[in-house]
């Protein structure tokens, strides 16, 4: 009797810790699903991590694209490029997306690699100038090896260009095909304007039609008779025939500016063959 009473409590105390474990690695994976700060490098103090987490948290929403901080070291022969594309489809992060990977060469090294990778709206709102622009900001914090200062700069950029907007002429520059994509979109006012002059066209053909459906019977029949006179009327020109005298041809070049691959736009937003099948946005340096 007594050792039924020890088995049943041991029953219960395995169904707790069951329990008890299941609901803590529940609680533990949700919170690996929020996570967007990345520090396999470990440059990030516990309250930089915090920061960045929180500002992501708040910030999303505005930006209107998953955002994500990484650092890790040299993976092999991988370079950061690879590496930033590797993370992004092994994480399943947003279809719009911009990650920011701080690359470094080996522990204790203060030099390394950094990469702003782009996904989905991320391409077309990061032009290849804003990204070189944000590169320019990301190594001066990274050359005093303020690493969390790096990336919270670099967000900030991400922030102030969305509000800023699009670039005017923006487009995709396939690097592979050379092949451009222009980003096409119609401004709220841009559609008005267009529903607006559609509005008066249509309004002005119809009064059109009921104004000559109202013509009285005389009005019409003399509008008929005049169009048949004018139907009839030719003009008799008299005089002697035009001579060509003389003719010159004037030649100017025009010079066209080159449209090569080696030129720089600030609408351009250059994509890379990605790991998916894809394509994707980006680009890095050392520092």
């Amino acid at each position: 009797m007594r050792s039924g009473r020890i088995w049943a409590k041991l029953v219960w105390l395995v169904l707790f810790a069951s329990f008890f474990w299941a609901f803590s690695f529940g609680a533990r994976a949700d919170e690996g699903a929020q996570n967007r700060v990345f520090d396999g490098a470990g440059l990030f103090t516990e309250a930089d991590r915090r920061e960045l987490e929180d500002w992501i948290s708040r910030q999303k929403e505005e930006v209107e694209m998953d955002l994500a901080v990484v650092t890790a070291y040299r993976q092999g022969q991988a370079d950061a490029e690879e590496y930033a594309d590797l993370f992004y489809h092994e994480y399943d992060l947003g279809k719009d997306c911009f990650l920011y990977l701080i690359y470094m060469d080996g522990p204790g090294s203060a030099h390394g690699e950094y990469y702003l990778y782009t996904q989905g709206d991320g391409e077309r709102l990061l032009t290849d100038s804003r990204l070189e622009e944000m590169g320019q900001l990301a190594v001066s914090f990274l050359a005093d090896q303020d690493y969390a200062g790096s990336a919270l700069a670099v967000l900030e950029a991400v922030k102030a260009y969305r509000q800023e907007g699009y670039v005017s002429g923006q487009y995709n520059y396939n690097t592979d095909t050379g092949a451009i994509s222009p980003r096409r979109s119609l401004r709220w006012y841009e559609i008005a304007a267009a529903l607006a002059a559609a509005a008066v066209v249509a309004a002005a053909a119809c009064m059109a039609v009921i104004r000559d459906y109202s013509m009285k019977g005389a009005d019409r029949r003399k509008s008929s008779a005049f169009r048949a006179y004018q139907a009839q009327c030719r003009i008799l020109s008299q005089g002697p025939p035009d001579r060509l005298v003389n003719q010159f041809v004037t030649r100017h070049r025009i010079v066209r500016p080159s449209s090569g691959t080696g030129g720089r736009s600030s609408g351009r937003s250059s994509t890379y063959r990605s790991r998916g099948g894809g394509r994707h946005g980006g680009r890095g340096g050392r520092f």
